[in-house]
Parts: C-alpha cells; structure tokens; sequence
C-alpha cells in the first residue's frame, strides 16, 4: 500500500512540474510575441520566431532570425533548466547557465537560401531577445516564481533597463 502512495506521490509531482514548466514556456513566448508589436516598422534590428520556446526533457530552446542586407541569421540556442542559475536583465533579458551550458548555433543564409557559413558556440548566456518593454519587473517576478514551482532554483542579480 506505501508503494501505491508513494508512485502516486511522485506522479502528482511530476505532472506538477510539468505544468510549471509549461508555464515557463507561456510566460517566454506571450512576452515575445507582446514585444514583436513595439518594434517600429524602420527597425531592422527585429528577431523574428522560427520555432517558438519550448521545453523537451528538461531542455529550453527556441529559433528566431534576423533578416537584412541580402541575408538571414537564423539563431537556435537551447539550455537544460537544470544549468540555469540567475535570470537577469541589462539591455537583454538573460538567463545565466552553470559553465558553459548554453548551445548556441548559427547559419547565416544568402539571398538565394543557400548556406553561407554555420557555428555552433557554448556559452553560459542564454539572451532571450525580450529587451523591448521598460519595468517589467511583473514578467520577471512571475518568471522567477514559474522557475521555483517547476523545481529551478533561479537567483535574480539585477534588472536594469
């Protein structure tokens, strides 16, 4: 009978948790699909969402592009929530990895698609491209919170717009 409360237990721990990190996930894309709208129409330093921020055993990842002057960047980076120690703010929203726990690849398009050069780079930052909206420091309180209920010990060292 304790081995059926017990897995009980546990499966209510792991949905829970589940569901947290879904909420992480949430909080990530409805602030980059909100900051999308206060780019001006000139701005051509504007990331746009390939593959929306996502979270797959325990790994945060998302894809976007920059377009511009005959070419496309595409940036794929991905980090094991596990790796993540603070969410910080100066000029880019931030969450900082143990070591070098950020994987970050980059291919660079031509006009005509082909593949120009591609890099994969570790890193301990992983930039969010959330840097548009001013005191936003409700998203990052409710992001930190998201983080705990999901089982992340996340720290907050600054935020500074």
């Amino acid at each position: 009978m304790n081995a059926i409360k017990l897995f009980l237990l546990l499966a209510f721990i792991a949905v829970f948790s589940f569901g947290q990190e879904a909420k992480i996930v949430k909080l990530l894309n409805e602030q980059f699909r909100s900051e999308q709208k206060m780019y001006e129409p000139y701005e051509e330093e504007k990331p746009e969402m390939i593959q929306p921020f996502q979270i797959e055993n325990g790994i945060l990842s998302f894809e976007f592009k920059y377009s511009g002057k005959g070419k496309e960047t595409h940036f794929r980076r991905q980090v094991h929530l596990a790796n993540v120690v603070r969410l910080d703010k100066d000029i880019n929203v931030i969450l900082i990895s143990e070591n070098d726990g950020v994987l970050e690849t980059i291919n660079v398009f031509g006009e005509n698609q082909e593949l120009i050069s591609e890099q994969q780079i570790e890193h301990n930052m992983f930039f969010l491209e959330i840097r548009k909206e001013f005191g936003n420091e409700k998203f990052k309180n409710r992001l930190l919170k998201a983080f705990k209920s999901a089982g992340y010990e996340v720290s907050n060292e600054y935020w500074a717009d």
